[in-house]
């Protein structure tokens, strides 16, 4: 691109400039237009090999009431709480 406008404008050549950028248009145009495609046929595959829902399975423990992943209103995460001294800002008290 720069090549071609640097030539038409050392030949004064307004018609040589016209073609280059039209070139360089239709070249970015076209691809473009390509990746549009390859990234509809992407979609389009993901939605028909990928599972409609993920599926995970469970331990085969005793349900003993605790949500372990569950972030509970006082901060506890994980069965992890936090420290008394610290607030909820994560500033000291």
């Amino acid at each position: 691109m720069f090549d071609g406008t640097a030539l038409a404008h050392q030949l004064h050549s307004p018609a040589l400039l016209d073609d280059v950028r039209s070139a360089f248009v239709d070249g970015i145009d076209t691809a473009l237009l390509v990746c549009g495609g390859i990234a509809f046929t992407g979609a389009l595959l993901a939605l028909a090999l990928f599972p409609r829902r993920a599926t995970t399975a469970l331990p085969d423990a005793p349900d003993d009431g605790d949500e372990g992943d569950a972030v509970d209103i006082a901060g506890t995460v994980a069965g992890v709480s936090r420290p008394p001294h610290v607030s909820q800002a994560g500033g000291e008290t």
